[in-house]
């Protein structure tokens, strides 16, 4: 199971949680996540509530175009998709033995709650959000194509009008890196980033929450139904 993600990612993280950086062929993405459990997730009407379709180029609470009831169709997720807009699977830590993994030995890393959600898109031009930063510590696996990154130096000072940076080009970059399937990025708490799609692309975000602390019983995968 080490395998799913290699031990020198968590190692990494360990020496310095506050440093960005960028590990190749570090991950395993068919022992992660694979397009055909998304297909299986996404035609299965009873994860409707934690889809989120990414319609715009814009600030996350703009851009949140969610199928928060569990009516909406299968039908209509995939015309969003096919039509250009990325989409988020929400909560997904528990959903493959990878992502259990991945997400499990953050929560030790880090002691706090960890949350993973999959984000990806069809088409070269799948939308992503503008730059950002996040209250988390985030752990980017590439599962499939090509994503190019951006992490800045400067840190959000939480204040909610500037969580999203228009005008990126006041910040200084750490490093620009184009993400290739099994590469992985880690993203210290607050960082401002920004993530360009190049090609179809499938990817985990797993983040742990600053503001929480790890559950006495993560679980074990073994032991989930």
């Amino acid at each position: 199971m080490g395998q799913m993600v290699k031990d020198e990612v968590f190692e990494r993280i360990l020496e310095n949680k506050e440093r960005a950086f960028v590990l190749t062929n570090s991950c395993t993405p068919e022992s992660i996540l694979t397009w055909n459990d998304v297909e299986r997730y996404l035609n299965d009407n009873t994860h409707n509530t934690e889809i989120t379709i990414i319609g715009d180029n814009k600030q996350k609470k703009d851009v949140y175009k969610s199928t928060e009831t569990s009516g909406t169709p299968s039908d209509v997720i995939f015309d969003e998709v096919n039509n250009g807009s990325s989409f988020i699977l929400n909560y997904m830590e528990r959903h493959t033995k990878g992502l259990f993994y991945a997400s499990n030995m953050c929560s030790r890393i880090h002691n706090m709650y960890v949350t993973t959600n999959i984000y990806g898109g069809i088409k070269n031009n799948s939308k992503s959000f503008e730059t950002h930063a996040d209250s988390q510590y985030v752990l980017i696996l590439q599962l499939d194509g090509e994503s190019d990154w951006t992490i800045y130096g400067e840190t959000w000072n939480g204040k909610s009008n500037e969580v999203v940076c228009v005008n990126d080009s006041i910040l200084t970059v750490d490093f620009r890196y184009t993400l290739q399937p099994g590469d992985v990025c880690y993203i210290p708490y607050r960082r401002y980033h920004k993530c360009i799609p190049l090609s179809k692309r499938l990817s985990a975000s797993v983040s742990a929450d600053y503001d929480t602390v790890r559950p006495e019983n993560y679980g074990n995968w073994f032991g989930l139904n």
